[in-house]
């Protein structure tokens, strides 16, 4: 094997090794880190670049772009790269980090799709839960506009993460961060509807029985269920509810978000709920509703406070 590409590998384990055991990131993010060096290093063999050199970084970027590729993707991609980068330089393996100067593109924030309240309790109400699979996702509808999970923290909830008692669900997120979050009465309730329904431990000809005996969600063979598979079931209730929006399960985080927003609770409380690192990040949400700017304008506007 050419020894430039078996140092390139070694280093990209010994990356990858770094971001799962000490800094906590999902399987789905680390497949991602992966994927994007990965892109990287072929365009530099194929193109007979430099391997760690800021003019080949830039060819790359220029590359993608002539590609054109979402402006969003190319960030991501140089983010992964750079951190790279600075990690092998902390470990001595790089002399310099030769991504440093190199700026990341301008992406504009996306405002994102909501439901309204109506919308939401139209899609909650979709699922047959005269059936098993039904009651399933019911719950996962409930459980995730509860408490705005995200789709990965949904599928990796366990049985020990619920204390359905006091209402509260102990989430682990991005980096391994750990927060507790309220549930409504109505996700407790299909909790415990869910998690002792006899046919979650019986076989039948629709599903198996339970073999995870963990996982709080199962698929049709008893065992945990998928990000993909959630990704799949939105997009079956999307067409049943007839709903002209794009469904998903970030939907649902987007939408309790902005609800909250509008019901009065404040964007650092907000801000905890969701995971997010940066409040920049949940202040979005307040370019979403028109309700809120309405409401704001009319308690704060000198003309309209009422006196």
């Amino acid at each position: 094997m050419d020894m430039r590409i078996e140092s390139f590998h070694k280093q990209i384990r010994s990356y990858i090794f770094y971001l799962e055991n000490v800094k906590g990131l999902a399987k789905h993010t680390l497949r991602n880190y992966q994927v994007d060096l990965v892109m990287f290093y072929r365009f530099l063999v194929k193109k007979k670049e430099p391997l760690y050199n800021k003019s080949s970084l830039r060819n790359y970027l220029l590359y993608l772009h002539l590609q054109k590729m979402a402006k969003k993707t190319v960030a991501r991609r140089l983010s992964t790269i750079k951190d790279y980068s600075r990690f092998l330089y902390k470990k001595k393996m790089l002399d310099r980090d030769f991504t440093q100067d190199i700026e990341h593109p301008k992406v504009e924030k996306r405002v994102p799709m909501i439901l309204t309240v109506e919308e939401v309790k139209r899609l909650l109400d979709e699922p047959d839960t005269k059936t098993l699979m039904g009651v399933r996702d019911k719950t996962i509808l409930e459980v995730l506009y509860s408490s705005g999970l995200r789709v990965e923290e949904l599928v990796n909830l366990s049985r020990e993460s619920l204390f359905l008692k006091e209402g509260i669900v102990r989430v682990v997120g991005k980096g391994s961060y750990e927060r507790l979050l309220p549930l409504t009465s109505e996700a407790v309730n299909w909790l415990k509807i869910y998690l002792n329904h006899p046919e979650r431990f019986q076989n039948s000809k629709k599903h198996k029985k339970e073999c995870d005996h963990k996982a709080i969600f199962l698929n049709k063979w008893g065992k945990r269920l998928t990000v993909r598979s959630v990704a799949r079931l939105f997009k079956f209730y999307k067409k049943k509810t007839s709903i002209a929006k794009n469904i998903t399960p970030h939907t649902l985080r987007h939408s309790v978000a902005t609800h909250w927003l509008e019901n009065g609770m404040n964007v650092k409380m907000i801000q905890e709920l969701l995971g997010h690192k940066s409040l920049s990040t949940t202040t979005i949400y307040t370019s979403v509703s028109q309700g809120l700017k309405t409401t704001v304008y009319a308690n704060t506007h000198p003309l309209e406070v009422n006196e």
